[in-house]
């Protein structure tokens, strides 16, 4: 006796009603009203990621419009009846009246060319010839030309229905003449609640750890969900284990063990080196992959964010309890500018391990990467300590933000004021455990030093608006218009503590009287011009040429 062919779950329970479309409630509700005041337009787009329902809805159209109804004389319903000739011809694809094409295997001109002559005939059994058209971007440029004309003219028999997953490669002139329809991603917590009413109208026992995993791998394709699903069960069977469990599905996806998981992330941001390459050496050895290590990883950073964003997804019933609470614990010491940097450097070295041949030394190098980055404060605890004039000098926590232990920052005065005792002699204690001949010497070695450290910003204010009136290393006297730079003085301090590892004294005042370095060198090169103009073969040289002039550099006198 012939045994009968196993059916997968995606088709047996493909839906044959549009009341059936799963998390399409938009799509839902329109063709159901267009059906129902038989407004339905001669041409559909369909458009979305694979296995959210584009074929799915074509077929249900056409049933709907070819649909008789038990009797026989039923009319065009958005509900078919499933028992009528029509409905069972175009379930078992041999209506005559209903031709669904494959672009991806047909994309000639020819192909068209017969559906063109095709549509010029009339029904042979239903109200309606249907033409349904998947991957319709699969098609050459002359097979869509072909199409132009009766795609904008059909004749009153006619529907055509399109499907595609690349909307931007049909050309403007076909998505003109038809109408769109979107087709969303479902959400893994509606993928969830299906999948968990299939399980027990087949019987099937499954955790509901394990359906989260599997609803979360579809990545809002229902058709990916069951087909996972569909394996996990045959796996479950082969393993003699109780049903479908959490531990079988994550083997089955190749997943890491989320507890490792949250460990990989903690000590990510802990910057535990030692600890984060021990564990990464343990899971490469039992099988992970560094790649969807990565992706895992990335994953979970997405979600923390969304979760530290919006609380209220605690309540997402697609995360185990479990993986929440060590998710909140996480996020008790990181911002979101920490999960952002996470997220932008991570995704870079996601790129670089897949362009890499030693995938895994390249997982391992882009995680120690981070750890040392996760030991730099944030960009806003920067910004907020530039512009209180606070301390660079303390080590960041895990969060990127600086520690309340770290040593008060000396404020920077208004006006000139003198040091006190005590400030002075923090200066010489940290000077002295500096070698000090690496120390800028003077006002203007400081500004070339800071052009070497690519602070360049700071250099030119330092140059052309700051007034020294005294220097030494670890402290500064200086006047410059405090209502126009008023930030320089808590960038200067922090940039020095930052190259120089001490921290530095400031007295400012808002006197502008003396002379810059810029005003120094402009008055030191009219010096030198005026000198250069008395050179007796400058003064013959002018006199022959009278319109030349004469230009001076740095270095370099120039007569032009």
């Amino acid at each position: 006796m012939t045994q009968k062919a196993y059916t997968v779950l995606a088709r047996r329970y493909r839906p044959t009603r549009l009341a059936d479309l799963v998390g399409q409630d938009l799509l839902q509700s329109t063709l159901t009203e267009a059906i129902q005041q038989n407004h339905l337009p001669h041409a559909i787009l369909l458009h979305g990621i694979r296995g959210v329902g584009k074929t799915t809805t074509a077929r249900i159209i056409a049933r709907a419009l070819n649909c008789i109804g038990e009797d026989g004389n039923g009319p065009i319903t958005p509900n078919p009846c499933g028992v009528c000739a029509s409905c069972k011809d175009i379930a078992d694809d041999r209506h005559l009246d209903v031709i669904e094409m494959d672009a991806a295997s047909r994309t000639g001109v020819d192909d068209v060319r017969e559906i063109v002559e095709s549509a010029r005939y009339k029904a042979v059994k239903g109200r309606f010839k249907i033409f349904i058209i998947d991957e319709v971007h699969m098609l050459s440029k002359s097979a869509f030309n072909a199409l132009l004309k009766t795609l904008e003219e059909p004749p009153a028999h006619v529907k055509f229905i399109f499907a595609t997953t690349e909307i931007r490669k049909i050309p403007d002139t076909i998505l003109s003449r038809c109408m769109r329809f979107d087709l969303k991603r479902i959400e893994p917590a509606t993928v969830l609640t299906y999948i968990a009413d299939l399980c027990r109208q087949e019987g099937i026992t499954a955790s509901n750890e394990a359906l989260g995993h599997i609803a979360r791998a579809g990545d809002g394709s229902m058709r990916d969900a069951l087909s996972l699903l569909d394996q996990a069960i045959a796996l479950s069977l082969s393993n003699n284990s109780e049903g479908v469990t959490e531990d079988l599905v994550r083997q089955m996806l190749g997943a890491t063990d989320r507890g490792h998981l949250f460990t990989v992330l903690k000590h990510l941001f802990e910057g535990k080196t030692d600890d984060l390459l021990t564990l990464t050496d343990t899971l490469f050895h039992d099988g992970a992959d560094p790649l969807l290590l990565m992706q895992e990883v990335l994953e979970t950073i997405y979600w923390l964010t969304c979760l530290k964003t919006l609380p209220k997804m605690k309540n997402d019933p697609t995360w185990p309890q479990e993986e929440l609470n060590r998710g909140t614990e996480l996020l008790e010491n990181l911002g979101i500018s920490s999960l952002a940097r996470a997220w932008q450097v991570l995704s870079k070295g996601y790129e670089e391990i897949q362009k890499n041949p030693l995938q895994k030394q390249a997982c391992q190098m882009v995680f120690v990467r981070f750890c040392h980055l996760s030991t730099l404060p944030s960009i806003d605890k920067i910004i907020e300590t530039m512009t209180s004039g606070g301390n660079h000098g303390g080590a960041p926590n895990s969060s990127g933000s600086i520690p309340s232990s770290s040593p008060p920052s000396t404020p920077i005065a208004s006006s000139p004021v003198a040091a006190t005792a005590n400030q002075s002699k923090t200066v010489v204690l940290e000077v002295n455990q500096k070698n000090i001949i690496d120390l800028p010497q003077s006002f203007e070695a400081l500004v070339n030093f800071f052009h070497e450290k690519r602070e360049l910003l700071l250099a030119a204010h330092l140059t052309h608006d700051v007034r020294v009136t005294n220097y030494r290393i670890g402290e500064i006297n200086m006047n410059m218009d405090m209502a126009r730079l008023g930030q320089l003085p808590a960038q200067l301090r922090a940039a020095l503590k930052i190259h120089t590892e001490i921290d530095w004294i400031i007295n400012v005042t808002s006197d502008i009287s003396g002379r810059s370095i810029a005003d120094s060198q402009k008055e030191a090169l009219t010096m030198r011009l005026s000198q250069a103009r008395e050179d007796p073969f400058l003064n013959n040289f002018l006199r022959i040429f009278p319109n030349s002039t004469l230009t001076l550099t740095e270095n370099t006198i120039c007569a032009e």
